[in-house]
């Protein structure tokens, strides 16, 4: 069986093994991460006095968060290095989580799970495909990119 090649935004020292499984598990709580569930549905409708309706629509509203982000984020992109990027953005979902958490009002849940959405892009979205096609030119065919592209 032939090995892979990965290129990740690491330090030299690190080992690829370690790279790999901190990359996955950044991917994983970014991915996952959203201000309501459709499965606890009946629990906040219960607890916020609301409908089903207002839960779902900010269920929806991390969907069009996603959506709006795609035009931002390569200026984003641009405008941060990429280990910036990625600590400024797991901090601020930190907090948008914690205030969805915490919060009573279907309003400011709504709004912190637009912002979810669109954090989630900024930080899983990598490469753009007009800069992948130029960076795969650059290795083999046994290479995965895991990696931020800055011009």
């Amino acid at each position: 069986m032939r090995g892979f090649n990965v290129q990740l935004p690491k330090r030299k020292w690190t080992p690829q093994w370690l790279a790999i499984t901190t990359m996955m598990l950044l991917i994983f709580t970014v991915a996952f991460a959203n201000g309501t569930y459709m499965g606890s549905t009946i629990v906040l409708t219960g607890t916020l006095g609301t409908t089903t309706e207002d839960i779902m629509m900010s269920f929806y509203a991390g969907t069009l968060g996603i959506v709006a982000a795609n035009p931002l984020q390569q200026k984003i992109r641009l405008a941060l290095t990429p280990k910036t990027l990625i600590i400024s953005d797991l901090i601020l979902q930190v907090f948008l989580s914690i205030v969805c958490g915490h919060s009573e009002s279907i309003l400011i849940i709504t709004i912190c799970s637009f912002f979810l959405g669109m954090l989630k892009t900024i930080v899983i979205t990598p490469v753009e495909a007009k800069d992948y096609e130029q960076v795969k030119n650059n290795y083999g065919k046994d290479t995965i990119l895991l990696t931020f592209v800055r011009q």
